[in-house]
């Protein structure tokens, strides 16, 4: 039947984006493509065992190295940086996960925070009130244009911007309200001297306001209003994310980097 779609196919038709997400995942954690090609090799040729032996261990130590990375999500660029990174934590009690989310504040060459790195505490707390500001103001707007019952609207020939609810339509900072009564009541050029509107917005609006479909016409504008919000706030998750993400490697790194000095003493 039409404006009915099978869930499963659905499903199905979002199977690759899933497959695409998952690669490129591994390929973040593991910085190489080494799985993804080890993959296409083993569907290509099989999982026939290599024979010659320095290949075979060249192939092993990619492949260990690249497991080291996805576990440990450390950004080692050998072997010997990885067996070195494993001593070094042991000796220091560390788990080698806790110490990858300091991120790029962690020198795995030196294994040793890199202080030099970290912001001051000025910038730490400017960004930090800017993060929990921008936070706020996001689920703000998100939450109050998914309850109010006021709709906010312009002309699409460039015109006024204005407010729309059951009650009428408003300019923005101009009190007089629009209403059924006014369009019935007062003429065009009463009406656009007293709410700030062009003649014709004012017609068009008391058109609207006072034709049947009024009511559903505004439920679809506040249903739309309130998609996009939703659009606006998810876009603005992702960059929220990965700057809170940032803030905790330097908390992280901070409390690393303390921790390291009071084992030293």
């Amino acid at each position: 039947m039409e404006g009915i779609r099978s869930t499963l196919g659905i499903l199905a038709s979002l199977t690759p984006v899933v497959l695409l997400a998952f690669f490129f995942f591994v390929i973040y954690r593991t910085q190489s493509i080494y799985v993804l090609l080890a993959r296409v090799w083993r569907i290509a040729v099989g999982t026939k065992p290599i024979e010659d032996q320095e290949i075979r261990r060249y192939a092993d130590d990619i492949h260990s190295l690249t497991y080291f990375r996805f576990v440990s999500n450390l950004k080692v660029s050998s072997l010997a940086q990885a067996k070195s990174a494993i001593i070094w934590a042991e000796r220091n009690r560390l788990d080698l996960r806790d110490v990858a989310r300091c991120g790029d504040y962690f020198d795995v060459e030196r294994l040793e925070v890199r202080e030099e790195k970290i912001p001051t505490k000025r910038v730490r707390i400017t960004v930090g009130l800017a993060l929990l500001l921008a936070s706020l103001a996001t689920v703000g707007v998100v939450v109050y244009f998914s309850i109010t019952d006021t709709v906010l609207l312009s002309f699409k020939d460039g015109g006024s911007s204005f407010k729309l609810s059951e009650a009428g339509a408003e300019r923005y900072w101009v009190g007089t309200r629009l209403d059924l009564e006014a369009c019935g009541r007062d003429s065009l050029p009463v009406l656009a001297g007293s709410t700030q509107f062009k003649e014709s917005e004012a017609k068009m609006l008391c058109d609207f306001i006072t034709d049947k479909g009024f009511k559903s016409g505004l439920d679809t504008y506040l249903r739309n209003q309130r998609e996009s919000s939703w659009k606006i706030g998810a876009m603005l998750v992702g960059p929220l994310l990965v700057l809170f993400m940032l803030c905790l490697q330097v908390v992280r790194s901070l409390k690393l980097a303390e921790y390291l000095k009071a084992r030293q003493q």
